[in-house]
């Protein structure tokens, strides 16, 4: 064990904050040492390398939550960082700006607060609703709210109906109507994604598809 030291700033996946985080334990046992030849002007000399994972527990300066984190190392440089727990924020590629701005504050409160959670989530459909250019008001000026909007986007998208995520919304933005259930996440985070995969993540991904597929027959 090592004495301590700081690294960052990087997001925390527990509070979201963009922090320093302290290095409290780190463990080198998976590193090993592979000796080789290598040609010299007077013969064969021997060399060596060591690389593998060291994986560490990081201190979150900001909520004093742990993540934890592998490092693959070559000869103490360090190559590639993958964090394990809690997992790192997702922000798919392809999201306009509004929609990715109101999914990533959404994302943060994941883990610390999942009534706010969900509620941000509702906030990222309305962000999908203005984007697909689905009006607040209703002709006579009325306001349109959510489960509406919701609706007009789900016909005019050709998307499966997908009501019950302002059900779990509601639950989540109303103290009076309780708390949502641990097991009611991953159904609103499904449905959710299931808006955004139709929309942007699938569409950005084909044409990337299609952008290296035309590079690659430029080469040939």
């Amino acid at each position: 064990m090592t004495e301590s030291y700081d690294i960052g700033p990087f997001i925390c996946g527990h509070c979201g904050n963009s922090v320093r985080f302290k290095v409290i334990f780190e463990d080198f046992s998976q590193l090993q040492t592979h000796t080789y030849e290598i040609e010299a002007l007077l013969g064969t000399m021997e060399d060596s390398t060591t690389r593998g994972w060291i994986y560490r527990l990081l201190l979150c300066s900001a909520c004093k939550q742990i993540t934890f984190e592998r490092l693959f190392s070559v000869d103490g440089e360090p190559e590639e960082s993958q964090f394990l727990f809690p997992q790192p924020f997702d922000i798919p590629d392809g999201l306009p700006e509004k929609v990715g701005k109101e999914y990533a504050a959404a994302l943060k409160e994941r883990l610390r607060n999942p009534n706010g959670y969900a509620s941000l989530l509702g906030r990222t459909l309305d962000a999908i609703c203005s984007d697909r250019g689905i009006s607040t008001k209703y002709e006579n000026g009325k306001p349109k709210f959510l489960t509406a909007r919701l609706e007009e986007l789900i016909q005019k998208e050709g998307l499966v109906p997908v009501g019950g995520i302002v059900n779990l919304r509601n639950v989540a933005a109303h103290a009076d109507l309780g708390n949502l259930l641990a097991e009611d996440i991953p159904l609103l985070e499904a449905l959710v994604r299931y808006i955004l995969d139709h929309l942007y993540i699938v569409p950005a991904i084909n044409q990337k598809a299609l952008e290296t597929n035309r590079a690659r027959r430029k080469k040939t």
